[in-house]
């Protein structure tokens, strides 16, 4: 039986006495599987996530069923670089940096037929073709770091 995933994103702000708070939800209504796990980062850096066409082993998930990705920072000093790579044999790839105690959510396709995909490119507003995620590195900048991983799937 599928869930329903709520996901709120509130900011209370209120500055010179004018209010710019928002309230803004997103509803995911075909939950039925969730990872949830806990890494250690080291400064060497590693893979933290495969996504494949199907789920092969623990640490590889279907990217045809992913709804929701979080990572969060649970350091409370130090930053860590997330990348986001197609196979490591063309170097296409994406980097942030997420630091202590902050979030980073994946961008995921509203549609069933896309799957979590990225773009980067090093010239001015040139979008290049989107590629898929294929895998997630973590790396600490100065210590390591635990991050918070979790995915929602519809199957």
């Amino acid at each position: 039986m599928a869930s329903t995933l709520k996901v709120t994103l509130t900011e209370n702000l209120t500055v010179d006495g004018n209010d710019y708070s928002s309230t803004r939800t997103k509803s995911f209504t075909t939950i039925t599987n969730v990872y949830k796990t806990t890494v250690a980062v080291g400064t060497g850096g590693g893979t933290i996530l495969n996504l494949a066409g199907s789920a092969g082993d623990i640490g590889t998930l279907d990217e045809d069923t992913i709804e929701y990705m979080r990572i969060t920072n649970l350091d409370t000093a130090n930053y860590v670089e997330l990348g986001f790579e197609k196979e490591s044999s063309t170097a296409s790839g994406y980097w942030v940096k997420v630091d202590a105690g902050r979030s980073f959510i994946v961008p995921v396709s509203n549609t069933t037929t896309e799957h979590p995909d990225f773009a980067a490119h090093d010239s001015d507003h040139v979008v290049p073709s989107y590629g898929e995620i294929e895998s997630i590195t973590a790396k600490a900048n100065t210590a390591a770091c635990n991050i918070e991983i979790m995915v929602a799937m519809n199957g």
